[in-house]
């Protein structure tokens, strides 16, 4: 690492390094601006309620990027970090000067752009995520697949949208159903959110998905994935259907030119 200063990027797959051969790396790579985990026990030796290797860039300025996918992180775990950012040290003007541009004398990671905690078991770290996506004026993509998150989750989430910057919103495999997609439906309208994953959720048809309909009418937004739920191919056509009466300029499946028309896979 000392031999490499212009790396940007550190990738760790599948990797049980203990607490004291993960300090050593954190010590060289102050300037690093991406951290991406996979199956990952960072620290595993040390492990507490509120200790996670895998969440340690959050407490670094210059950190744009991380992915901690599947590394064990807790709600608790989550919650002992997000309380850091929901009472900054900085002041409004401080964070005005140093947001958008990449300051390792930073405590927390304020420049964050994109957090995937896919795969982490995160029930009742709702209101943790909410704080987050609130507190950090630059994050754009929020990736929370097979979190296993609740309604309440659900809840929290949607009632940050309109208050955070995010563009990229991923909630795949969560078992939102009706009442979970009513949750995010009624504040999208209000987001800046361009990208919404609903995957996998045992969503059907019925009035969540008809205010999911009404948002879109509302604001529309370019990309939304509502692949294997609980849609018949009628449901789908139907709702596509919708869609175009909204705009002309419909995409249709498979279209990548996000530019504020409406996708359905």
């Amino acid at each position: 690492l000392k031999e490499v200063p212009d790396m940007k990027t550190l990738q760790l797959n599948l990797s049980d390094l203990r607490t004291e051969a993960f300090l050593k790396i954190w010590a060289e790579t102050q300037h690093l601006l991406k951290w991406s985990f996979q199956g990952c026990r960072l620290g595993y030796d040390q492990w507490s309620e509120d200790k996670n290797m895998a969440l340690q860039p959050l407490r670094r300025g210059k950190v744009r990027v991380l992915h901690a996918i599947d590394c064990h992180i807790t709600a608790a775990q989550l919650h002992h970090v997000a309380q850091d950012f929901g009472r900054p040290t900085m002041t409004a003007v401080e964070m005005t000067k140093k947001v958008n541009r990449p300051s390792p004398d930073l405590p927390l990671a304020w420049n964050l752009m994109a957090l995937n905690l896919s795969m982490n078991r995160l029930a009742g770290g709702g209101r943790s995520l909410g704080t987050l996506m609130r507190s950090l004026p630059t994050l754009t993509a929020l990736v929370l697949m097979q979190c296993e998150l609740t309604l309440e989750d659900i809840e929290q989430i949607a009632k940050a949208l309109p208050r955070s910057s995010l563009y990229y919103l991923e909630l795949a495999q969560n078992a939102l159903g009706s009442k979970g997609l009513l949750a995010i439906a009624r504040t999208l309208a209000g987001s800046k959110l361009q990208s919404l994953g609903l995957e996998r959720n045992e969503i059907e048809a019925g009035d969540a998905l008809n205010e999911l309909k009404l948002a879109q009418e509302k604001r529309p937004f370019s990309n939304l994935k509502l692949n294997q739920n609980n849609l018949s191919p009628s449901d789908l056509k139907a709702f596509e259907d919708s869609l175009k009466k909204v705009t002309s300029d419909f995409c249709p499946p498979g279209c990548r030119c996000f530019e504020g028309r409406g996708e359905v896979m």
